[in-house]
């Protein structure tokens, strides 16, 4: 049922290109990602680029996995992406690490997977969505927003932390966050 809520909300058509494009704008809202006077072409490289990988990371989530794969598949991303694209990925901005940020790679593959389990394509994730919403409904300050996150070891704190109080519930961390989303 709140599944359905979800889906109702921010992807009513249950359309995998349109969790795509949703997942991406999550992580770039709010995250400066580019370099100034970037050209359009390479923009659009980019997001392509980045909408099969994320394509091909959801495939990967056809089993159940549990978060120490999820964390890899977080940090070969992030890595992939600055190797890939670093000359794009400098915004810049003071009190940001420039490039594509664990941030971004972990923003953007949880709000896949939960859009990809909402439409019963995958079985749960092992993680959920780290952001200011979570994290404020849950009355947790994380030491670290989740813009600035450049470190796997701080989406796993944040993820453990949120797990127990999922636990406290009797919940999976997918199904709690869903539900105080």
């Amino acid at each position: 049922m709140v599944n359905n809520i979800f889906l109702d909300k921010y992807n009513p058509k249950r359309d995998v290109q349109y969790a795509l494009t949703q997942s991406i704008k999550a992580s770039l809202q709010h995250n400066p990602t580019y370099s100034k006077d970037i050209d359009m072409f390479l923009k659009t490289e980019f997001r392509d680029y980045w909408k099969m990988r994320l394509q091909q990371i959801g495939g990967c989530f056809l089993e159940v996995r549990d978060l120490n794969f999820y964390l890899d598949q977080v940090v070969v991303f992030s890595t992939e992406m600055n190797s890939k694209y670093f000359q794009i990925l400098n915004p810049n901005k003071e009190n940001y690490d420039n490039g594509f940020r664990i941030a971004h790679s972990q923003k953007s593959i949880s709000v896949y997977l939960k859009h990809l389990w909402c439409m019963d394509v995958i079985p749960a994730p092992p993680c959920c969505p780290l952001d200011r919403i979570i994290s404020e409904r849950a009355g947790v300050l994380l030491p670290v927003s989740w813009t600035k996150m450049n470190r796997i070891s701080d989406v796993e704190f944040a993820l453990n932390l949120f797990q127990e109080l999922a636990a406290r519930q009797n919940k999976s961390l997918c199904q709690w966050e869903l539900e105080l989303f």
